[in-house]
């Protein structure tokens, strides 16, 4: 989906971001991706949204950051 993107982040795993706005990140452990929606302030250090496979693990920020309509876009047009 061309307005979620997904760049490395310099502390290693991925920022997630809508309209070029950061909306939360990814990490990797093992197998799954450990999935944050950040913070509403700037010191705030955002929510654990739990492990999970890495499309899920965006589709629970998407989800949790109040964005359906384009979720169920990006679920249709993604890779497989």
């Amino acid at each position: 989906m061309p307005d979620v993107s997904l760049t490395r982040s310099p502390l290693g795993g991925f920022t997630v971001e809508w309209k070029g706005k950061f909306i939360g990140w990814i990490h990797e452990s093992n197998d799954r991706w450990n999935a944050y929606i950040r913070g509403t302030t700037e010191c705030d250090q955002g929510v654990y949204l739990g492990r999970h496979h890495k499309d899920e693990a965006i589709r629970r920020i998407l989800t949790e950051a109040g964005w359906p309509d384009q979720l169920k876009r990006y679920l249709a047009e993604r890779p497989r």
